[in-house]
């Protein structure tokens, strides 16, 4: 019996919604986006609606309020303090493309990168003039002292404002361009915030058109990054209320130092007669790169790995979250064929594998590899460790699955184990003391090693099972563990029975060193 036309298309419009519903089960799991960590010297855009920031040595933009951004720069040399232009179009920025910085100009909505100077030395600007045509900059050229310029931005020309043989740094124009504010006398680098002395940074105005310069402060405190407010009388800042007590005089009793807001560098606001007030409260980092947006006066700066942003009129600031995903601009593995170098070897108990170490990883290779084609995979070594630093000294467990070895993580040289099929790593040694010498036991259940430094800086010889992570017991100081008798260094050593217990091992966890 023939079923009518009308159920034959239903039939197959239920196939294809099963085969469908599979297709979308079968999907990649659903994309993650993590914050990006690290994010520095941002620049607001003269609306304040727009924030452009350094991440992994490039520029990027975003909205102010955080979210998702996209790169404005793709260079493999770093690049860094951005600056909108007054008609937020263009961003300025510095980079070492060139060999040092030099100033580039890149456009907002992402383009041609253009470049502004050609100088040996290094030049960075640090602001716009009001209309646009110029980015003002100090450094120097043919002379010792410092100076300062600004430079056309479509004609390249440069234009000396002023000459000191004391310092002038962050340099950037009042709203109305008859004014410029500036670090002066400053001798230390702006990573010593909490600097106190003769050579602190002071806030200092210059007339472009005279050369005469004004000193707003004179305090010793360090005044970092000043830049003028949209109202023309208010420079933000970064400085703190009290020094930070860093040495006591002969005859003073030394006092346990307690950190406060008044002696953490934070943001301030300072008016044309020097007096200032304390915006911000952060204690402990200080706050670093404030950006002023030209119009709202909304303020984004750093503090620890996050960037924050202090909209005008309101009191606290509000941390950004930032999406800053990209693929990488160099691929992180390369294949390489190494023919000698190796630091240490061992074959593995059961005469299948091979195991050495070769700039700091361990590495292992099959000792009988498949005849032909199927065999030539197998002469590609596998790496069993990635780390930074250092893994070494490396034994084999009496069944051939796992490696013990020495790693210099977490700032302690530590006993570890791996699991060389899932290549899991896990310490077994979690204290202070350095673990040194890996010796593994005649009969293969325990491992003896030394141990050295604080809480026991005289060296210990210790014994651990293999079938657990805890050090059981310690040897006479002055015993090698290379030369003890089985006898003197491991008695009464578990047996496999006890290995296997769980009740045992955590009887035998109960009893370790601490």
């Amino acid at each position: 019996m023939s079923l009518p036309l009308r159920s034959v298309f239903v039939a197959v419009a239920a196939v294809l919604a099963l085969v469908g519903s599979s297709t979308v089960t079968a999907q990649l799991s659903a994309p993650t986006s993590r914050a990006a960590v690290g994010a520095r010297m941002p620049a607001l855009s003269p609306d304040g609606k727009r924030l452009a920031f350094v991440y992994r040595g490039d520029i990027w933009i975003a909205d102010s309020s955080g979210g998702r951004a996209a790169p404005l720069t793709r260079n493999v040399e770093m690049e860094g303090y951005p600056m909108f232009s007054p008609d937020g179009s263009w961003v300025a920025f510095a980079s070492l493309r060139g060999g040092n910085w030099d100033m580039y100009a890149v456009p907002a909505a992402g383009g041609e990168v253009k470049r502004l100077t050609w100088n040996s030395g290094d030049d960075i600007a640090y602001g716009w003039s009001p209309d646009g045509k110029n980015l003002i900059f100090s450094g120097r050229r043919d002379a010792n002292d410092g100076m300062m310029f600004t430079l056309d931005v479509n004609t390249l020309r440069l234009r000396k404002l002023a000459q000191d043989y004391r310092s002038m740094a962050y340099p950037s124009y009042s709203p109305d361009g008859k004014t410029v504010v500036m670090g002066y006398r400053g001798l230390f680098h702006w990573s010593r915030p909490r600097y106190n002395g003769s050579g602190a940074h002071q806030i200092a105005l210059l007339d472009p058109a005279t050369g005469k310069r004004t000193e707003l402060t004179n305090d010793g405190k360090q005044h970092l990054w000043p830049k003028f407010l949209p109202d023309g009388k208010t420079i933000a800042t970064v400085t703190y209320g009290d020094p930070t007590p860093n040495a006591w005089k002969l005859d003073q009793k030394p006092e346990k130092f307690v950190d406060s807001p008044e002696r953490t560098p934070n943001l301030w606001f300072f008016d044309l007669n020097g007096h200032g007030r304390q915006v911000t409260r952060f204690t402990g980092g200080a706050v670093r790169w404030p950006a002023v947006a030209a119009k709202s006066g909304d303020i984004a700066f750093e503090y620890g790995s996050d960037l924050y942003l202090l909209k005008a009129g309101q009191k606290e600031p509000a941390k950004l979250t930032l999406i800053a995903s990209d693929d990488e601009a160099q691929s992180t593995f390369r294949h390489e064929v190494l023919t000698g170098g190796a630091a240490e070897a061992e074959p593995s108990p059961d005469g299948k594998t091979f195991a050495f170490g070769v700039r700091g990883e361990i590495w292992t290779v099959p000792v009988e590899r498949a005849k032909g084609v199927a065999g030539r995979s197998q002469d590609q070594a596998k790496r069993i460790t990635n780390w930074v630093g250092s893994d070494f000294d490396f034994l084999f467990s009496p069944d051939s699955k796992k490696l013990f070895y020495r790693s210099d993580r977490d700032y302690v040289t530590r006993l570890y184990e791996v699991d060389l099929a899932t290549q899991t790593a896990k310490s077994l040694w979690t204290r202070s003391e350095d673990v040194g010498q890996l010796r593994l036991s005649p009969d293969g259940k325990e491992i003896a090693f030394w141990t050295s430094g604080t809480p026991s800086p005289s060296p210990r010889c210790r014994a651990a099972p293999t079938c657990g992570s805890c050090p059981a017991r310690a040897a006479n100081p002055g015993t090698s563990p290379a030369s003890t008798p089985d006898t003197a260094m491991w008695p009464g050593r578990p047996t496999a029975s006890t290995c296997s217990s769980p009740a045992t091992a955590t009887a035998r966890a109960s009893t370790c060193f601490r």
